[in-house]
């Protein structure tokens, strides 16, 4: 019994290990918008996002109101843990965060793959595909990740549930499930797809059983604990008098949104064929050796999970950030479609080993997209445009009109304000014409804001359309520097 338990916890310890020190070297070398060694201004399209959010959780530090003096179409909750990393350490508090959220999501996987009984091998697999995609992703400071370790926290309980038959672990699994919906929601709805698919699971298995009590326990626990954690963030809009703009951005505009945008790029289409095609072949292979069996509620599980998972994989996501929350259950997947792989027809194995090692290559390969991004110049893009655009910027503006009334930027990355210090006035601060697709309001508003406060520095995006919708507001400016590669700074011809 001692021996077991020192075992146990010697595993543990090295789980632990593992799982923190790779979420330190993940988020070391592709969270770009955070990490000690990508320097400090990030105007590219890797760190946009990132970026946009560290500069919204300074703004309301700094007094200004979500929504109605900082606007977004997403929720609270990110902007929370950005508030408290940069409360934390306004340089590094964040990539600590991050790695943080990024060891317990690790060490929840590792945790799932021991009770699947599997080899260190086979949870090296696991481990290695989440970690590839985390940096094939890049970027950093992404909802996602924020998000993960609840997602992957149910996805650990209902396996012990079903691995130790025991329904103690459901009701677990079922309060991650609510919370994760909940905090998904007051961030980006779309992740709360990576709960659903456990209720799914359950309902089918619960049918099939004839235990519907056990279904219906399980969602009203999960919707408690929905309750009582969206709760927190309706209270925090109610109180701060911004519930209804909160609303509208979040839900409505979210929605909007996501129904908007029907282009995806290549190298993700080529993503969304491969996961369709891994779902397909898992299943032809369970049929081929006819080990698909009804009562096998595991194979169930991993199967139903997998499609809940995958399906909007395909259909919804247009970014790849946005299947971070998704990649244990993703991991899940690849073990279980390396064991449904035929073992007595070995023409097949051989095809189907030299096209899982093709793609390894190729994903192997994507995880160094950040690297490359940066020092090749592949994509059109290097590190040292980041460098010349913070150098016109500082060169061109003076000390003392970094301010948020002299300081404007049109459709530029929020690195633009975080550079020169500066928290603007005017609530649609940055992404204009992309936010105007969903919101009527921006354009007119952002013009009002130029023609009424004539702040002395204007800094716009290079793009024809960012100069041609506001082109009237323009005419009040002279080009001051068009040094930076992706964006000029005008200066108030009055001023």
């Amino acid at each position: 019994m001692f021996l077991e338990r020192k075992k146990a916890i010697i595993r543990v310890l090295i789980e632990l290990l593992i799982a923190f020190s790779l979420s330190f070297i993940i988020s070391l070398l592709s969270s770009d918008s955070i990490s000690p060694i990508f320097g400090s201004f990030h105007g590219d399209t890797f760190s946009q996002d990132g970026v946009l959010f560290i500069y919204e959780a300074k703004a309301i530090l700094a007094g200004k109101r979500p929504y109605l003096d900082v606007y977004d179409h997403k929720g609270l909750y990110h902007l929370g843990i950005d508030m408290l990393g940069l409360l934390i350490n306004e340089s590094y508090g964040i990539f600590i965060l991050e790695v943080v959220f990024g060891g317990i999501s690790l060490f929840l996987l590792l945790e799932t793959l021991e009770k699947m009984e599997l080899s260190w091998l086979e949870k090296a697999v696991a481990v290695g595909f989440l970690a590839t995609l985390r940096l094939l992703i890049g970027g950093g400071n992404t909802i996602g990740i924020w998000l993960l370790p609840f997602a992957t926290a149910y996805l650990y309980f209902y396996v012990r549930a079903l691995k130790e038959e025991k329904e103690g672990y459901l009701y677990a699994g079922s309060i991650f499930i609510g919370v994760e919906m909940a905090l998904a929601l007051n961030s980006r709805p779309l992740d709360a797809i990576y709960a659903y698919g456990g209720m799914i699971w359950l309902f089918v298995t619960s049918i099939k059983e004839h235990k519907m009590k056990l279904f219906w326990i399980n969602v009203i626990i999960a919707f408690l604990f929905f309750l009582l954690t969206s709760d927190i963030f309706a209270i925090i809009a109610i109180s701060g008098g911004y519930f209804p703009e909160m609303f509208k951005a979040t839900i409505l505009e979210n929605f909007i949104y996501i129904g908007r945008v029907k282009d995806f790029p290549l190298d993700q289409v080529f993503f969304r064929i491969g996961s369709a095609l891994l779902i397909a072949l898992a299943f032809l292979f369970e049929r081929l050796e006819k080990k698909w069996d009804a009562a096998s509620s595991f194979k169930n599980f991993l199967f139903i999970v997998a499609l809940s998972v995958f399906v909007p994989w395909v259909f919804l996501g247009r970014y790849l950030s946005y299947i971070l929350c998704g990649l244990s259950f993703a991991s899940l997947w690849i073990v279980f479609f390396i064991h449904s792989i035929p073992k007595e027809k070995p023409a097949l194995i051989t095809k189907v080993s030299l096209g899982s090692l093709f793609l390894l290559g190729i994903i192997l390969l994507g995880s160094l997209t950040p690297t490359l991004y940066y020092t090749t110049g592949v994509w059109g893009f290097e590190y040292s445009t980041n460098a010349q655009d913070e150098k016109a910027l500082l060169e061109t503006i003076p000390q003392e009109d970094r301010d948020g009334e002299k300081v404007f930027a049109i459709d530029c990355s929020c690195s633009v304000y975080l550079a020169l210090d500066v928290v603007s006035e005017e609530r649609f601060y940055a992404n204009q014409s992309w936010w105007a697709l969903d919101n009527e309001e921006v354009i007119p508003e952002v013009i009002t804001f130029i023609e009424t406060k004539e702040p002395k520095w204007l800094i716009i995006s290079k793009e024809e359309a960012s100069k041609k919708n506001f082109e009237e507001a323009l005419s009040h400016y002279e080009l001051a520097s068009d040094k930076a590669a992706r964006f000029d700074i005008y200066r108030h011809k009055g001023n």
